[in-house]
């Protein structure tokens, strides 16, 4: 009949969405690993950045006991100190824009999360509607099965979410660490500057 003619091609239309979502949820997936890699090297130049930093801080102990050296000495120490400042500070800002750009691309596929989630909330209504209507019990029992494929897939984009806001945080804390160690380096230099 053309009842079930009708309700076939619903079961059809919602097999094609369905692995259309499938395709969207590999992309997210790729996604998600490509955001892990770059927060491995951002991670591997916070490291560098600090052990830079740590070097810094020694060398200026270092001076900081010779302080009887003779007045030429200290003013060329003080220009090598800028120059290494200077370098950390666009190590910084090097992080910093990676940084940003991971938070904007976690942004984005935030948008691109809520736009799928809406499309299988939007086909489950579909589903529920084709069941309710449907005379044929194998017809009913596939748009049962899309919807629980259609429910792992939710609870897929769930995990994504969390751990893209896990690692938003995870970066604001190491750049917010690696200036406080910038402050108190630059710090320790005025207080020696004084003396």
């Amino acid at each position: 009949s053309n009842s079930t003619k009708g309700e076939k091609n619903d079961y059809l239309r919602l097999k094609r969405e369905n692995e259309q979502y499938m395709i969207e949820m590999q992309n997210l997936r790729e996604a998600n690993e490509d955001l892990a890699m770059r927060e491995k090297q951002y991670r591997s130049e916070l490291e560098t950045l600090l052990d830079s930093h740590q070097q810094l801080k020694d060398h200026l102990e270092k001076v900081s006991s010779e302080s009887r050296m003779k007045n030429e000495e200290n003013k060329r120490l003080k220009t090598h100190y800028e120059d290494k400042m200077k370098d950390l500070t666009a190590a910084n800002k090097k992080l910093s824009d990676a940084y940003q750009k991971g938070r904007d691309d976690m942004a984005k596929k935030d948008d691109e999360i809520n736009i799928l989630m809406d499309k299988i909330a939007q086909m489950n209504n579909e589903a529920a509607m084709s069941k309710r209507n449907s005379s044929e019990t194998e017809v009913r029992v596939k748009v049962e099965w899309l919807t629980g494929e259609n429910n792992k897939l939710k609870e897929d984009i769930l995990k994504l979410q969390q751990l893209l806001e896990s690692n938003q945080k995870e970066y604001a804390n190491k750049l917010e660490l690696a200036e406080k160690q910038k402050q108190d380096a630059l710090a320790k230099v005025q207080s020696d500057d004084t003396e």
